[in-house]
């Protein structure tokens, strides 16, 4: 189960990644990209305790 829930982050921030990408980033989008990576893991976190805990 937990290797599975690893494996789904991995993919949705790949994603999440690949849409952000540049050549040339300066610091302000590396930050949005660290602010969109650290919502899209709470977020999968929340899904992921939503489902197993039934909140």
């Amino acid at each position: 189960m937990r290797e599975t829930i690893r494996l789904i982050m991995k993919l949705v921030l790949m994603v999440l990644l690949s849409r952000t990408t540049s050549t040339a980033q300066p610091a302000s989008t590396e930050n949005a990209k660290f602010a969109s990576e650290a919502y899209a893991m709470g977020y999968i976190k929340a899904l992921i305790d939503e489902v197993t805990l039934g909140r």
